[in-house]
């Protein structure tokens, strides 16, 4: 275990040390009941284990039950995912001397049972600038990734900007994945990838 945090308190675990550093946070956005907890594997020696995936889960305060894991777990198995195919993608796409490239989440959503991951990548190369979203489904549960997709690109403009400033706005309504990703494939022009993990 490498850290722990409650509505009020976190702790972290020292390896190097051997001991649980714990601190007051009267401002955390942590709910009531729930407490997370984070896994990750050391040697002996204090080390981390570097292939080890960091899994944080939710645990119900009261009952002791493990709820599932959490956004933050759901963003790293979706951006592990998307590493491993990321070449390939920008190759596809005619983006082979990358000058430039970013990033930005566009959230975390709840849906039935998953999280659902929206980010959208960005890169450049000396003659033109593309984007395209990255939707990625974690089971809540188990935390395997349950389906991967990319969009169309689309070039960076001012109309995508406005488009993508509505989009992220309207998260403040508390909008649903589906409405997040019927958006996104509008703005898009639909999927250029598809990959659905069927032992998940």
């Amino acid at each position: 275990m490498s850290e722990i945090s409650t509505q009020n308190f976190h702790a972290r675990y020292d390896a190097k040390e051997g001991v649980f550093w714990v601190w007051y946070d009267p401002y955390s956005y942590i709910e009531r009941d729930i407490v997370y907890i984070e896994l990750t594997a050391y040697y002996q020696n204090g080390t981390r284990v570097k292939d080890f995936p960091e899994i944080e889960y939710q645990v119900n305060h009261t009952t002791g039950e493990v709820l599932g894991v959490s956004r933050n777990t759901a963003e790293r198995t979706v951006e592990r995912a998307y590493l491993r195919l990321h070449k390939n993608i920008t190759a596809s796409i005619g983006l082979k001397m990358i000058q430039e490239a970013s990033w930005q989440s566009l959230g975390v959503f709840p849906d039935d049972g998953k999280w659902v991951v929206v980010e959208m990548k960005c890169a450049s190369t000396k003659n033109i600038s593309l984007c395209w979203f990255v939707i990625g489904e974690v089971d809540k549960k188990t935390g395997m990734l349950r389906k991967l997709e990319v969009t169309r690109p689309f070039q960076e403009s001012d109309e995508k900007e406005v488009e993508l400033r509505m989009i992220k706005e309207s998260n403040y309504s508390n909008p649903t994945a589906r409405e997040i990703k019927r958006s996104i494939l509008n703005m898009s022009g639909g999927l250029l990838l598809n990959i659905t993990f069927p032992n998940s």
